[in-house]
């Protein structure tokens, strides 16, 4: 259990199982004493943001591979999915002892808040996900920040409209669900199957070997995300589309030569 200077631990743990507790715990103590975020509030500002600095410190000290390589929270991701199909996901914006289950509760305030804090990642870039981490600190050190002050924060540094993210996102229980529809040798067609809409990076190989990447922003946002340097994207050409308006339930994206159709 975490408290303002001091943590404590339960043992009988393993090397790994006692590292994750005693850096949860002690993250504590950046995320919810430093800036006084008021847990039985905004359960998954705390527990989230301090769970997904914990994934990243433990990729960072136990190396995992496959596909915790290109995604260091998949573990939150896949428990969210889980909760997302479970029939018992509630807005993450509940008070945190008005959940009607426990298992809503921890998976929404650990795994959602996690899974948030790496989606806008994704959205605004990680870039100017670490560089609001700490901007955020500079401005709300002990003056206890709400959400949307964080938020207003990440949308200064990123020039990005983000009203529309974490609206969905912590007050609605919608999922994201996208598809890919009709390819020929000129297009591919892309289908938003649900009601929240996001921007895209699609990753196109086409059957002479060559790859292209484009990204299509939503229309909400009213900016671009940057180029990113991730080792994936290492020498392949980005190129960026025309918004996304989040109603239409289709996008095509032209191309100039064949793309490769896996089965």
């Amino acid at each position: 259990m975490e408290y303002g200077t001091a943590t404590l631990i339960t043992g009988g743990r393993n090397l790994k199982s006692l590292v994750g507790v005693i850096f949860h715990e002690s993250a504590h103590s950046w995320y919810q004493h430093l800036f006084g975020i008021n847990e039985t509030v905004d359960e998954w500002f705390d527990e989230g943001f301090t769970s997904y600095v914990e994934e990243l410190a433990m990729q960072h000290l136990f190396e995992k591979r496959g596909a915790i390589a290109s995604n260091p929270l998949i573990d939150a991701y896949r428990a969210y999915y889980k909760l997302a199909l479970s029939g018992k996901e509630e807005p993450m914006s509940l008070l945190a002892d008005y959940y009607n289950t426990n298992y809503g509760y921890s998976n929404e305030a650990y795994n959602k808040g996690a899974v948030l804090a790496e989606q806008l990642g994704y959205i605004i870039g990680q870039e100017n996900l670490e560089k609001t981490f700490l901007k955020f600190y500079d401005i709300w050190k002990f003056k206890h920040p709400t959400p949307n002050d964080f938020k207003r924060v990440a949308e200064d540094v990123s020039g990005i409209n983000l009203k529309w993210y974490f609206n969905l996102f912590i007050n609605t229980t919608r999922q994201i669900d996208y598809a890919i529809g009709n390819v020929t040798d000129s297009e591919i067609q892309l289908l938003n199957k649900s009601n929240f809409a996001m921007p895209l990076d699609i990753l196109v190989e086409y059957q002479d070997g060559s790859k292209e990447l484009f990204y299509i922003p939503l229309r909400e946002m009213r900016g671009e995300k940057p180029e990113e340097n991730f080792e994936i994207y290492k020498g392949i050409k980005r190129t960026i589309l025309k918004d996304w308006f989040w109603t239409n339930p289709e996008y095509k994206i032209s191309v100039n030569k064949a793309p490769k159709q896996s089965q």
